[in-house]
């Protein structure tokens, strides 16, 4: 038996889950979404402040724009 099987013999109910998604809607690139998933990306601190001027031109969060543009790079 596996030290994690035998705590989780010891402790019903504690067993370890993975990371939790949202679970309300979100309107993103145009679209309603359910239960999204956090993405962490690293980018340069000049990547990202031209992210975030281009964001405040189009009006449009930094978010939207890297789900947009992932979006259309993935079709």
């Amino acid at each position: 038996m596996t030290k994690a099987a035998h705590l989780d013999s010891l402790l019903p109910g504690t067993k370890k889950k993975g990371p939790r998604a949202a679970t309300s809607t979100k309107t993103v690139a145009g679209k309603t979404v359910g239960r999204a998933k956090a993405l962490t990306v690293k980018v340069t601190p000049q990547l990202y402040r031209r992210l975030r001027l281009h964001a405040v031109d189009s009006d449009m969060s930094h978010q939207d724009i890297l789900v947009a543009a992932l979006e259309q790079y993935l079709r």
